[in-house]
């Protein structure tokens, strides 16, 4: 693996030999003398950290770390000041330019290595989330319309009366697999817009009954083989809630398909809408497996798939997206197993003004 790459800009030698002593075992150094001739510097030898003086001839430590930062493909360096101004407003002046972090002279050597390792496993853990993010919405993009020509033909395939047994069981391979590559692009979609911030709730009021109704409606089929119960505790099929519909729909639905995926058939699936205090909590319980590890907040984190030899579609995605509703509506999600018997239980609360 080659050796991290360091950028110190310094007009004083002194200084600089202190740096190379510290840091050369360790890390690829280049020096400057100059803001002027850091800037160009840092094009050509992209490096990871910049360790930047304040008082330089020329434009000051202060500039090149706004260039810096303003740059677009020197986002992810870090920028480290280094200097012997400490008072709180110097310092400030430092962090409004954009800078990382600031050291003031005379330091630590130890302290100063601390920090550049610090500041390297941050730079690369950024430039990874940021390259799965842009993969992640690459795929999910450059998918839909080749997974929507996929799902078309096998649709029009099955409508043709004279295919042959077999061929309308691949057909119907075609289409399944098709449609869960849709429902898992949208998921990406969806899960990428609320975290950027590219969509935002829409609130507006509606009946707590017509949203369950519709919830079982569009689940119809596969709930034929499980008992449903469903619970109001403190409020009617009429009671006013006032919530994103669309992405409300959207948790309490996934709650519901992981409860028949995981639940045996014939066994109970409760769903139950409760007033509990200035908050509405609905909660989603079966009777199936429960969690391994019931409490654990990684299931909520994106991609949790312990065991990929035995993933279920939408895992990884589905309770991140519905965490994050929660969040975004003020409120918050919950899993457990049940204590009196087999199953777990979701819950998804958010405030209300009853």
């Amino acid at each position: 693996m080659s050796a991290k790459k360091i950028l110190l800009v310094d007009d004083e030698k002194m200084n600089i030999a202190i740096l190379q002593e510290i840091l050369s075992p360790e890390f690829e150094l280049r020096v400057a003398k100059s803001g002027e001739e850091a800037l160009p510097l840092v094009s050509s030898f992209h490096p990871d950290i910049v360790l930047l003086d304040i008082m330089l001839p020329g434009i000051d430590g202060y500039h090149v770390c706004r260039k810096l930062k303003n740059s677009e493909t020197q986002r992810f360096t870090k920028v480290i000041l280094i200097s012997a101004k400490t008072s709180l407003s110097e310092r400030l002046a430092g962090y409004e330019s954009g800078a990382d972090d600031y050291l003031a002279k005379p330091f630590e050597p130890e302290e100063l290595l601390a920090k550049v390792r610090v500041f390297l496993r941050l730079k690369s853990a950024e430039e990874i989330r940021t390259e799965k993010e842009t993969l992640l919405n690459l795929f999910s993009h450059e998918s839909r319309t080749p997974l929507n020509s996929i799902v078309g033909f096998a649709k029009l395939l099955l409508s043709n009366e004279k295919l042959s047994a077999q061929g309308a069981e691949s057909a119907s391979h075609i289409l399944n697999s098709g449609i869960q590559l849709q429902e898992f692009v949208e998921k990406i979609i969806i899960l990428d817009e609320l975290k950027s911030g590219a969509r935002k709730p829409n609130f507006r009021n509606f009946q707590i009954g017509a949203l369950l109704d519709k919830i079982l409606d569009t689940h119809a089929v596969p709930l034929k083989k499980r008992r449903i119960k469903t619970r109001l505790d403190g409020l009617s099929e009429s009671s006013e809630i006032r919530a994103d519909e669309d992405l409300l729909n959207f948790s309490l639905s996934c709650m519901l398909i992981n409860s028949i995926i995981h639940s045996p058939e014939k066994s109970q699936i409760e769903i139950c809408a409760a007033k509990s205090g200035s908050k509405l909590s609905i909660s989603v319980r079966d009777q199936g497996q429960g969690l391994k590890n019931s409490g654990d907040s990684c299931i909520f984190n994106e991609f949790n798939v312990p065991d990929l030899n035995h993933h279920g579609k939408g895992h990884g995605l589905s309770l991140p997206i519905m965490k994050k509703i929660a969040e975004l509506h003020g409120g918050d999600l919950h899993a457990s197993n049940n204590c009196d018997g087999p199953g777990c239980t979701f819950s998804l609360s958010i405030p209300q003004n009853f």
